[in-house]
């Protein structure tokens, strides 16, 4: 009888611990309860090994739509610049400005993001996490970028050819991109030929670098913001009795969305590089949540680069590249500015310039 209930003992002891084990312990993607793994979000399947089509569809599919309207914004301004060009047509419309360039950071970023959507489950992991990681140095040229083009306008004034790319500032934009992509070949080069240890440390470490360098652009992207479109002080506002109210009010929700977008980005990328400290006590409903925001966060801030750059033909009239157009002018004195130009020539206005009652 002793024996009996001895035996009975461990085979339920035996079923319990049975139950409790998952398939392949969900290969890491979930947790295990009672047997039945709980996937993360983008992934499904008994052992999570299928990726979850609608999810990885629709943020994938958001990515390309972004990335394709950057392409054409961009497209359409080198064929603006070509068709307004009187002459070298083609150098005129090949030349960096800094519209074209946001357009082309932009286009990229949101297309390293739209494959890691895209190819998630046809190519090996750790090459949709180079994807993945692609995202923030494009991301930073981007601001970077901005953040130089508006301390440029602060300090110096708005000039005939500052459409063009950055005049005094170059060069520290220049060694600040060298950074950001060495950073980005590192991690690519440690992703494919160190042991995952090693790899693990020096990925969450740049990372890091990028999160601490983002929360730098932010504070410097809110102060040189405020001054042009709150204070509306710089060397470029000589008369600020007359406001644009209409420009005003959209630079001002622009410079507090981007502000948003911004710093939601940094905190949720310093929440992923400490992952190991809070990810296993959380729940599957707050990492579902957690990577939808940050997701969701990663759109709006590139979301917002094609929608305050919409006016490819004439990226003089954005506020955005043309805080002047915060103020408004009479009629004499705006006559007697050249602005506007759209940097197309070197001798300042074209032809067809004057032909379409441009105000040069």
């Amino acid at each position: 009888m002793t024996s009996l209930l001895a035996s009975n003992i461990t085979w339920m002891s035996l079923t319990v611990s049975n139950t409790s084990v998952c398939p392949d312990d969900c290969l890491g993607r979930g947790s295990c309860s009672k047997g039945m793994c709980s996937c993360e979000v983008q992934y499904s399947g008994t052992s999570c090994q299928f990726v979850n089509l609608p999810y990885v569809v629709s943020f994938g599919c958001i990515f390309h739509v972004i990335s394709a309207v950057s392409f054409l914004q961009l497209i359409l301004s080198m064929v603006s610049d070509y068709r307004q060009s009187t002459k070298s047509k083609l150098k005129t419309a090949l030349r960096m400005t800094t519209s074209k360039c946001l357009y082309f950071f932009m286009a990229l970023a949101t297309l390293s993001k739209g494959l890691y959507f895209s190819l998630m489950e046809h190519i090996p992991s750790q090459w949709t996490l180079n994807l993945q990681s692609a995202y923030y140095p494009f991301l930073l040229a981007s601001l970077g970028l901005l953040v130089c083009f508006w301390a440029e306008i602060y300090t110096k004034g708005i000039k005939p050819s500052s459409s063009l790319f950055l005049l005094h500032s170059h060069i520290a934009y220049s060694v600040f991109c060298v950074v950001i992509y060495t950073l980005l070949g590192a991690k690519w080069i440690v992703t494919e030929f160190v042991d995952d240890a090693v790899k693990d440390r020096v990925n969450t470490s740049i990372d890091g670098i990028w999160a601490g360098l983002m929360l730098v652009v932010f504070v410097l992207f809110l102060v040189y913001g405020v001054e042009l479109f709150f204070k509306i002080r710089g060397a470029f506002a000589t008369d600020t009795s007359h406001l644009n109210n209409h420009q005003v009010h959209c630079s001002r929700f622009g410079l507090v969305s981007q502000a948003t977008f911004q710093l939601s980005v940094a905190l949720l990328l310093i929440c992923d590089v400490s992952s190991s400290y809070w990810k296993d006590s959380s729940s599957m409903l707050e990492r579902t949540v957690y990577d939808i925001v940050f997701h969701i966060m990663e759109l709006g801030v590139a979301l917002w680069f094609p929608c305050a750059l919409w006016n490819w033909k004439r990226p003089d009239k954005l506020w955005i590249l043309n805080p002047r157009q915060l103020l408004q002018f009479s009629e004499d004195s705006e006559s007697d500015e050249v602005y506007g130009c759209n940097g197309v020539d070197e001798t300042g206005c074209g032809l067809s310039e004057l032909v379409e009652g441009y105000s040069c």
